[in-house]
C-alpha cells in the first residue's frame, strides 16, 4: 500500500492535483478577505446608520431647542413680567392691581405654553417677594419646591441657591413638574433680566420628555437600545431609559467630533455611537447591542463556510477529473515511448523525468544522426542531383534554400549535362580485381570531372548515375557555341589527363545548351541519347548531341531489300556461311560505314538481320531448335556491343553458328533427297497452271496425305504455300523486267488471270504487283549489283 502510495506521489498526476487544490487556495484565501471585509463593511454600515440617525436626532433635538430658547426670550422680555419683577424689586405690596397683573400673566403663560408643544412647563422664582410664577399658578418658593422639586433629592437650601446665582442658558436635569414617577427632563434657567449684572429673577424652562421621545422614535431608532445626551460636564441630560451613564462613556474618551466606544452594558457587548453638536456642549449618543450586527455577521460566516466547502468538495472533484484528463494523453505518450523506443518508467522517476530522459535520448540520437548526415551529405547531394537529373526532384524549379541545403548554388545563366562513359579501366591496377578496378575508376574520373569543370567561369557538380558519371554544368555566358567550345575544352582536358596518368579511357557525350535549370533533365536525356552513339563514333570519341540531331535529320532509314533479304535467306538455308559473309559486309558498307544513319536505323537493321536468320531458321523445321536459339542469345549479345566492330563481330559469329547447325543437321537427314525432289518438280512445274498437291504426290509415287504432311514437316509449310511462293518469287524475277505485263506475267508463272496473281501477292507480300515493281525498279537504280 505504502509503495503504491509512494509511485503516485512521484506521479505527475499528483502534482497536477496537488497544483490544481493550490489554486483553490486562491478563492478561499479571497473568502476569507471577502468575509473580514464584510464584517468591517457591516460594522461600518451599523455605524453609519447610527450616525445617521443621530444626526437627525440631533438636528430635530437643536432645533427645538432654538425654538425653546427664543419663547424663553420672549418670556423673559414679556413687559408685564419685567414690570411685575421691576415692582418686586422695589418692595412694593401686593395690591389689587398688582394682583391683576399676575392673572393677566397667566394668559400669557399659556399661551407660551400652547405654542410650542416642546415645552412641558415653565416657571419664574421673583426672590425679592419669594414667589414662583407658573403657567397654572403662582406659590411660595418652598410650596413650589415641595410640590414640584423635593423627589430630585436635592435640598430646598441648595435649589434656592442655585436659583439666586446667575445663569446664562443654562440646562440642568430636573423632575418633569407635575409628574408622580420619577421623570426627569432637561431645564433650561436664565436670569432675568437678560441685560444687567443684578439679579431680579430666574426662569426655568423645562423640556417635554413625551415630545422628546416621539422625536426619537421619528427617526426610526430601531438598531440601538439606549439614547443619551451629556453636556460638556460629562451631566447626563436625557436617557431614554432613565438609567445611569454606562462607565466607559466620558468626555474625555469622546475626543473626536464623532466615534464609537465598545464595552458592556448590563452583561452584554454594546457599541456606543456619540456625536458632538455643532457648539461641543452637548453629546448625542446611541448605545447598541452588537448582536444586532453579530447575528447577520454570523449568517455570512455561514454562508461563506458552507460555500468554501462546496468549492473545496466540487473543485477537488473537478481537479481530480481535469488532472486525470490531463493524465491520459501524457500516459498513452509514455506507453508508446515504452512501447517502441524500450523504455520503462521506474517507480522512482515521474512522468517528467521519464519523458526528459526520453526526450534527451531522441535528442541524443538526432546529433548523431545529424553528424551521419553532415558525414553523408556529399552522398545525399549525389541523390538529389540525380533525381534532378532524373527529373524526379519535384514539379517545381528547386528554390535557393533547397540547393542551398546541399551546397548546390545555380548562379549562372545555361545549363548542360556531360555524361562520360568509361571505356577502359583495366591498366588502372594490374593485380586488383575488375569490380575494384571500376570502383576506383569511377571514383577518379568523378572527382577530376567536377574539379576541373569547376575552373574558371563555370561549375560543375559531378555525381554516379546508372553507370556512368554525368556532370551538371551550370555555364557562365549567353553565347551557346561559346559554351560548346569552353566544354569540349576541357572534355577533352579531362580525357587526356586520365589516359596519360591513369591508363583510363572515356567517351563523352554533351548535352544541348538550355536557358533554365527546368530542362535539366531534358538535357541528361539528351547526354543520355548521345552515349549511345558511341557505338557508331567509337570509344574514346567526344559527341555532341546538336550534331547528333542533324545526322538524323538527314537520314532516317537504310537499305535492305526484299531481294537481298531473299539472297540472304537462301545462303543461310544452304549453309553457305562465306556466301552469307559476304552479303552481311556488302549490307554493312553500304548502310553503316558512310555514317548517314542514326543510331537507331543501326539498332534496326542488326536486329532485321538476325530476325532474318531466326526466319530461315524457323523455316527449317528440321533444323529449327528453341534451345539452340535461347543459348545463342543473339539479341542480348548485340546490346553488350559498345562499338560499331563489336557488333560486326558478333553480327558475323552469330551468322557462323546458324550455318554450322544447319549444315550439321543437314548432313545427317536422310529425307533431305526426297524433298529436293519435291522441291525440284515445283520449281520444273510452277508455271503449269495444274500444278496442285495430287501431281507432286503421283510424280515421287506417294499418297497426296503422306507427302502432305512429310513436305510441312521438311519445310515447315504446305506444298500449295510453296506452290504460291516460288510462283511469286518466279514473277518477283519477272516483274524486273519493265517490257512484261502483269498478266503476262500471271501467265507466265502458272496463275489463269492476273487477278488470281494480284490477289495472291496482295496476300503474300502485302503489296499489289505494280507497287513492287516500282519498288524494285528503285533499288535496281540504287544498287546495280542486286
Amino acid at each position: 500500500m505504502f509503495q503504491h502510495f509512494g509511485k503516485i506521489r512521484n506521479s505527475i498526476i499528483f502534482s497536477w492535483l496537488v497544483s490544481y487544490l493550490s489554486i483553490l487556495l486562491i478563492p478561499i484565501v479571497i473568502s476569507g478577505i471577502v468575509y473580514d471585509q464584510s464584517v468591517r463593511i457591516m460594522q461600518n454600515q451599523v455605524i453609519r446608520i447610527n450616525e445617521s440617525m443621530i444626526r437627525q436626532l440631533q438636528q430635530a433635538v437643536e432645533g427645538q431647542i432654538n425654538n425653546m430658547e427664543k419663547i424663553s426670550t420672549q418670556i423673559a422680555l414679556n413687559p408685564k413680567l419685567t414690570r411685575l419683577i421691576n415692582e418686586s424689586a422695589n418692595h412694593r405690596p401686593m395690591s389689587f392691581a398688582y394682583v391683576e397683573q399676575i392673572k393677566q400673566l397667566f394668559q400669557d403663560f399659556n399661551i407660551y405654553t400652547l405654542s410650542n408643544s416642546f415645552i412641558d412647563e415653565f416657571y419664574v422664582y421673583i426672590p425679592n417677594i419669594d414667589l414662583v410664577l407658573t403657567s397654572s399658578g403662582h406659590y411660595a418658593s418652598r410650596s413650589f419646591y415641595e410640590a414640584n422639586l423635593h423627589s430630585r433629592g436635592a435640598t430646598y437650601e441648595s435649589w434656592h441657591a442655585d436659583m439666586l446665582r446667575p445663569h446664562y442658558n443654562d440646562y440642568v436635569v430636573e423632575p418633569v413638574l407635575g409628574s408622580m414617577e420619577m421623570e426627569t427632563t432637561i431645564t433650561l434657567i436664565r436670569s432675568l433680566p437678560l441685560q444687567g449684572e443684578s439679579i431680579k429673577a430666574t426662569l426655568a424652562v423645562s423640556i417635554n420628555r413625551d415630545e422628546l421621545l416621539k422625536l426619537v422614535e421619528n427617526v426610526n431608532w430601531a438598531n440601538q437600545d439606549m439614547f443619551i445626551i451629556t453636556d460638556r460636564n460629562n451631566q447626563v441630560l436625557f436617557n431614554s431609559q432613565n438609567t445611569s451613564l454606562p462607565n466607559f462613556i466620558s468626555n474625555d474618551k469622546m475626543m473626536n467630533a464623532s466615534g464609537v466606544l465598545y464595552g458592556e452594558l448590563q452583561g452584554n457587548e454594546v457599541a456606543a455611537t456619540y456625536m458632538k453638536s455643532g457648539a461641543g456642549d452637548w453629546n448625542y449618543i446611541s448605545i447598541t447591542k452588537t448582536s444586532l450586527f453579530n447575528d447577520r455577521v454570523a449568517y455570512i460566516r455561514k454562508l461563506t463556510f458552507v460555500c468554501l466547502i462546496m468549492c473545496v468538495v466540487i473543485g477537488g472533484f473537478i481537479a481530480y477529473w481535469f488532472a486525470r484528463k490531463n493524465y491520459n494523453p501524457i500516459n498513452q505518450l509514455i506507453q508508446n515511448i515504452s512501447r517502441n523506443a524500450g523504455l520503462r518508467l521506474e517507480k522512482s522517476q515521474n512522468e517528467y523525468r521519464f519523458l526528459s530522459e526520453a526526450f534527451s535520448n531522441a535528442i541524443s540520437e538526432k546529433q548523431r544522426s545529424d553528424r551521419r548526415l553532415e558525414q553523408q551529405m556529399s552522398s545525399l547531394r549525389f541523390s538529389f542531383i540525380s533525381r534532378l537529373l532524373k527529373g524526379k526532384a519535384g514539379n517545381i524549379v528547386p528554390t535557393a534554400e533547397s540547393l542551398k541545403m546541399y551546397g548546390i548554388s545555380f548562379d549562372r545563366p545555361r545549363y548542360a549535362v556531360i555524361l562520360f562513359d568509361i571505356d577502359d579501366y583495366s591498366r588502372l591496377m594490374v593485380h586488383a580485381s575488375d569490380e575494384d578496378n571500376l570502383r576506383l575508376a569511377e571514383f577518379i574520373v568523378h572527382n577530376v570531372a567536377e574539379e576541373m569543370t569547376s575552373a574558371g567561369l563555370h561549375r560543375g557538380f559531378a555525381v554516379d548515375i546508372d553507370n556512368f558519371v554525368a556532370c551538371l554544368m551550370n555555364l557562365e555566358g549567353t553565347n551557346d557555341e561559346s559554351l560548346y567550345c569552353d566544354m569540349e575544352e576541357k572534355v577533352r582536358d579531362i580525357q587526356e589527363l586520365l589516359e596519360r596518368k591513369f591508363q583510363i579511357c572515356l567517351t563523352a557525350a554533351i548535352s544541348r545548351v538550355h536557358p533554365t535549370a527546368a530542362d535539366i533533365s531534358e538535357a541528361y536525356q539528351e547526354s543520355l541519347e548521345a552515349i549511345e552513339y558511341k557505338l557508331l563514333k567509337g570509344s574514346g570519341s567526344m559527341i555532341r548531341y546538336d550534331e547528333i540531331v542533324t545526322s538524323i535529320e538527314v537520314s532516317g532509314s537504310y537499305s535492305y531489300s526484299l531481294e537481298t533479304e531473299r539472297v540472304l535467306t537462301n545462303s543461310i538455308k544452304s549453309g553457305d556461311y562465306e556466301q552469307a559473309q559476304r552479303i552481311m559486309d556488302h549490307i554493312f558498307e553500304s548502310n553503316i560505314t558512310n555514317g548517314r544513319v542514326s543510331l537507331q536505323i543501326v539498332k534496326c537493321l542488326m536486329f532485321d538481320l538476325v530476325s532474318t536468320m531466326i526466319k530461315t531458321m524457323n523455316e527449317l523445321s528440321t533444323v529449327y531448335d528453341p534451345s539452340f536459339i535461347e543459348e545463342l542469345n543473339p539479341v542480348e549479345r548485340l546490346l553488350k556491343c559498345d562499338t560499331l566492330s563489336e557488333l560486326r563481330l558478333q553480327i558475323h559469329a552469330i551468322l557462323m553458328k546458324v550455318c554450322g547447325v544447319i549444315n550439321e543437321k543437314s548432313k545427317g537427314n536422310n529425307q533431305t533427297k526426297l524433298r529436293d525432289l519435291m522441291i525440284e518438280f515445283i520449281e520444273d512445274r510452277y508455271n503449269d497452271g495444274n500444278l496442285n498437291l495430287t501431281m507432286v504426290a503421283d510424280h515421287v509415287g506417294l499418297s497426296p496425305k503422306y507427302v502432305s504432311a512429310f513436305f510441312k514437316q521438311a519445310t515447315g509449310e504446305g506444298i500449295s504455300a510453296y506452290i504460291n511462293k516460288v510462283r511469286l518469287t518466279k514473277a518477283k524475277g519477272l516483274l524486273s523486267t519493265p517490257n512484261l505485263s502483269i498478266s503476262e506475267i500471271a501467265g507466265k508463272v502458272g496463275y489463269t488471270n492476273s487477278n488470281a496473281l494480284i490477289r495472291a501477292f496482295n496476300k503474300i507480300e502485302g503489296i499489289t504487283p505494280g507497287q513492287f515493281r516500282d519498288l524494285v525498279q528503285s533499288e535496281t537504280n540504287q544498287d546495280p549489283k542486286y
